[in-house]
């Protein structure tokens, strides 16, 4: 089957990941996907083509968008929190996904969202690019309060429980815990603004060294601009351009100190002891499904103990997002993502919804 993948994973001016996090789960579902022998593109919104990246279509517009969508037998949305008000005036991410749902209707193409994160919406405009978005389709979110928010968004979707879409990513073992060393901190800007070069010392006083890593790497919304200049904090001068460049930090660190959510769920995959910071809902999801202490900041952190994450919790995780993929894909070939997807096809799916 021709999958194409669209999300929020976008490559800047050097052809780098804008936010390391996207390209994470943009590879573990592109990769899943194909090791099922499925021919996946990804659609690129960026402005150049990404640095080693397989199989990704341009897209510059909403024609561009239908073209690519025609190409296909299939649309998965997903990873990462698509389902969200990211306050952009003219719709930003709903915009995003409603169009796209749009687009695969009048191209008669099945859609599914998988291992999607939804947030709590109030505005109108986005609450209603959101409806349309849902409208008939098959949803497997990440978290059970994405499960119970896209119910309430739209009653008419096939919403069931799956995971996030990192768990479907390979990656080797990581060195045993006594041979790991160090901190990895990976805040967003609203959090990394607190810390202190007294948060810093602390820190280094515990884990020996705090290696700051930005998820978020491209102007306007560089993760690294609030902590420059912080004394004893290491960073990346230049961009990363590739994910696996952060895991193989990560692997060798003992402990990882993060907002950032796919920080956390890297950190988790290697075997890292970990800290959730701040109050995002999707940190507070992953930090009670995982079991993993949770402060309100780096300073607050530092009287807690890191964990690893809960290991009967990640072998049920991994086995949902496994099952998942199949069911969704089981979804798509129903509703003729096989190659032919015909008024038949479409008449079906409206009598079963």
């Amino acid at each position: 089957m021709k999958i194409l993948v669209v999300n929020s994973d976008r490559s800047g001016s050097e052809g780098e990941p804008i936010n390391l996090g996207d390209a994470m789960l943009t590879d573990a579902l592109a990769g899943a996907l194909r090791r099922e022998g499925h021919v996946v593109s990804v659609a690129e919104f960026g402005d150049s083509p990404r640095q080693g990246g397989q199989g990704r279509v341009p897209v510059s517009g909403v024609l561009s968008l239908l073209k690519a969508v025609r190409s296909a037998d299939a649309v998965v949305v997903g990873g990462g929190t698509m389902l969200q008000d990211d306050g952009a005036a003219l719709g930003g991410l709903p915009r995003l996904v409603a169009v796209t749902s749009v687009c695969a209707w009048v191209a008669r193409r099945p859609l599914a969202y998988f291992g999607v994160g939804c947030d709590p919406v109030s505005r109108f405009l986005p609450r209603t690019l959101l409806k349309v978005a849902l409208w008939r389709r098959s949803a497997w979110p990440r978290d059970a309060a994405s499960v119970d928010r896209c119910r309430e968004l739209s009653r008419s979707a096939k919403v069931a429980l799956g995971a996030d879409a990192f768990l479907l990513a390979e990656l080797d073992d990581g060195p045993a815990q006594s041979a790991r060393t160090g901190a990895i901190l990976a805040l967003a800007s609203a959090e990394a603004a607190d810390v202190s070069d007294d948060d810093i010392a602390a820190m280094t006083g515990r884990y020996g060294t705090v290696r700051f890593v930005a998820m978020s790497q491209s102007a306007p919304f560089d993760d690294r601009d609030a902590v420059r200049g912080l004394r004893g904090c290491e960073t990346d001068p230049g961009v990363v351009h590739h994910w696996r460049v952060l895991a193989d930090d990560v692997m060798k660190a003992d402990v990882v100190v993060a907002s950032r959510m796919h920080a956390l769920y890297l950190g988790m995959s290697c075997g890292a002891r970990l800290v959730a910071i701040g109050s995002k809902a999707k940190v507070r999801a992953f930090a009670q499904e995982f079991g993993i202490p949770l402060a309100p900041s780096v300073s607050a952190a530092s009287f807690l103990e890191p964990a690893n994450a809960d290991e009967g919790a990640l072998t049920e995780a991994r086995a949902r997002a496994q099952g998942a993929l199949t069911a969704m894909m089981s979804v798509l070939a129903s509703q003729g993502g096989s190659g032919t997807f015909t008024n038949h096809h479409v008449d079906r799916w409206r009598r079963a919804g």
